[in-house]
């Protein structure tokens, strides 16, 4: 019976110290556990691959969306062949100097729907 007794006891010490915020046995407070080196080195991975991921994005939206380029500077005449596509022109457009990149040309053009709306032959636009 006295077995029994100190276990009860035991399990109650146990129990006080848990609610102290003491694991481990009564009285005895326990070490913070820290994470191993393998842990934290995947965390630090997985960390720069987001932060590069994030700024990839962030290149990639305003390279599409151009938010800080002005009206152009200069003009220049620009020939599009007849039965010219949408990545033609974007190429003929680039080579100019009218757009950035011929393939953010054609990726805008069709997220706004305006693949349809581009025209053949010869006009006089605002450089970059």
């Amino acid at each position: 019976m006295q077995r029994r007794e100190s276990t009860v006891a035991s399990r109650n010490r146990r129990a006080a110290a848990r609610r102290r915020g003491m694991p481990g046995r009564a009285g005895v407070a326990s070490e913070r556990v820290r994470p191993s080196g393998r842990r934290r080195a995947v965390a630090r991975g997985l960390a720069l691959v987001t932060l590069v991921l994030m700024v990839a994005v962030v290149w990639f939206l305003v390279e599409l969306f151009q938010p800080f380029t002005g009206s152009g500077h200069g003009r220049v005449v620009v020939n599009i062949p007849h039965g010219s596509g949408t990545s033609q022109i974007g190429d003929i457009l680039s080579r100019d100097g009218v757009v950035s990149s011929g393939f953010f040309f054609k990726l805008r053009a069709k997220l706004d729907g305006d693949v349809g709306k581009l025209l053949p032959g010869r006009h006089v636009m605002a450089l970059g």
